[in-house]
């Protein structure tokens, strides 16, 4: 082999070496992205379900509100059908 050729293929086995450890960098960094993107989507899903847990008990408490207004309203409805005169005042 003459000292030309020899010289190129070192040249080209330190490049190939240096390509390899820059591939594997980016394998590493694109792993590393994946595992973070899968734990940032499980904290945010995790939180929002923690958070419906603590205020479904103040949720169930507004809509049992909300149906005793309901039925309160239409008793109070259903009353002033029932009073003589009351059809005159509207």
């Amino acid at each position: 082999m003459e000292p030309e050729e020899r010289r190129m293929l070192k040249r080209t086995m330190s490049l190939a070496e240096e390509n390899n450890k820059i591939l594997k960098k980016l394998q590493s960094a694109r792993r590393w992205a994946a595992f973070v993107r899968v734990l940032y989507w499980l904290i945010i899903i995790s939180v929002t379900l923690a958070i419906y847990y603590s205020i479904q008990p103040f949720i169930g408490n507004f809509t049992e509100m909300y149906q005793e207004a309901e039925r309160i309203f239409h008793d109070v409805s259903d009353f002033k059908d029932i009073i003589p005169g009351s059809q005159n005042n509207q």
